[in-house]
């Protein structure tokens, strides 16, 4: 029992070393002092939902609505809404990702329409292609970032039919709309 408590104490000085030197090897970093407090239930139910959402713990949420709100100045949370900045990256990647496979699709199109008739197998070859990997986006897309592009898979399969019932404006304000839902559902 006794030589038991003397290895407790010196593996409580090991690990406190080691954190030590862990923390130093990470910069400068502060101890963080928690403090409880109370909310009524709605308030919490609410708070709980949101930091599900944004898959981030409830005091993230608090820090972050104290900071939109400017009760809080920006510098004093900022390392602690690293995971936010995380989310707006991803947020803003796949809003890019859709927008640039629109893109190549919608020169596939374009240059297909202009090109001779005798190259037809090709260019059709070349459309579908670059259809195929833009829906292979909007799927992967639809999954990690758990939004719904229907409304995008559709505009994008007249708009490749040629049929006149989806222009460019169109598809455009589609992909627009899609990427504001991308930025909304993966930030908020």
């Amino acid at each position: 029992m006794v030589g038991s408590k003397v290895d407790n104490k010196a593996g409580k000085k090991a690990g406190k070393k080691r954190t030590k030197k862990a923390g130093k090897k990470a910069g400068k970093r502060t101890k963080t002092v928690w403090k409880a407090i109370r909310v009524p239930e709605q308030v919490h139910a609410v708070l709980k939902q949101k930091a599900k959402k944004q898959k981030v713990a409830m005091h993230k949420v608090i820090s972050q609505a104290l900071m939109e709100s400017k009760m809080l100045p920006y510098k004093d949370i900022q390392e602690k809404l690293t995971g936010d900045a995380k989310n707006i990256d991803r947020a803003i990647w796949y809003a890019f990702k859709l927008a640039n496979g629109v893109a190549m699709f919608k020169q596939a199109v374009i240059l297909a329409g202009k090109l001779d008739a005798a190259e037809g197998e090709q260019i059709a070859a070349f459309v579908n292609s670059e259809k195929e990997k833009l829906m292979r986006t909007i799927e992967q897309i639809e999954k990690r970032c758990n939004v719904n592009l229907e409304d995008v898979r559709n505009a994008v399969t007249h708009y490749a039919e040629g049929d006149g019932e989806v222009t460019t404006a169109v598809l455009n304000d589609t992909v627009k709309a899609a990427m504001i839902e991308i930025l909304n559902n993966v930030i908020s």
